[in-house]
């Protein structure tokens, strides 16, 4: 017989289970990751994985490599164990496998040490299987005064851009900080300077607690 659409009860039914799915699978990965994080730092030690201060990090002292293991490795186990959350879209498994092939080559790059150069292609490569798989941007994400359509130039708009949030966490991996953004200004007397006439009043507890992180 013909096929009837789902009802209304049945579409929030679906939805509820989708959504308890993907909140399991969070939490499942989140703890994996955590679990696993010392593991994959113990094995960087041993086998030698080792960002060394140079003049393209900024890095004062010797940092275990590869530090992504653990979430991508947990990620996929948390995806498998909880199919359910993602098995019925269908631009799940290339979104999924292009993550794996990305994750791949950080790796390559850390083990191996895979010049950047071929890095960039491979990960120009994977990325642009993805994108003409499951489509790309169609227009820019701006305020509707600003919103331009991108057409044609889509695919590689959105190629260049997820290749480029990919290099910026790379580039991260060579950061020996963190900054925080916003809130008052720092005690100048936590790093042995007078208070300058403009300094805001300082907020020593939160001072505290972002020194601590």
């Amino acid at each position: 017989g013909p096929h009837n659409p789902p009802s209304h009860p049945e579409l929030l039914d679906q939805l509820g289970k989708s959504l308890s799915y993907a909140a399991l699978a969070l939490v499942t990965a989140f703890a994996l990751a955590l679990a696993a994080t010392p593991v994959c730092r113990a094995t960087a030690l041993r086998w030698g994985l080792l960002d060394r201060p140079n003049q393209r990090s900024s890095h004062e002292r010797v940092v275990p490599r590869g530090g992504g293991t653990a979430p991508a490795l947990a990620v996929l186990v948390a995806l498998w164990l909880w199919r359910p959350a993602w098995s019925g879209q269908p631009d799940a498994v290339p979104f999924l496998l292009g993550g794996v092939a990305l994750a791949l080559i950080g790796l390559a790059y850390d083990r191996a040490g895979l010049a950047a150069f071929t890095r960039l292609v491979a990960q120009l490569g994977v990325v642009g299987l993805v994108v003409l798989r499951v489509g790309g941007f169609e227009r820019v994400p701006v305020p509707a005064l600003l919103e331009h359509h991108l057409g044609p130039l889509g695919t590689a708009a959105t190629v260049l851009w997820i290749v480029a949030v990919v290099n910026f966490y790379n580039f991260l991996d060579g950061i020996d900080g963190l900054i925080i953004t916003g809130g008052r200004d720092v005690d100048p007397a936590s790093y042995g300077h007078d208070v300058h006439p403009t300094t805001d009043e300082p907020d020593r507890n939160r001072d505290a607690w972002e020194f601590a992180l």
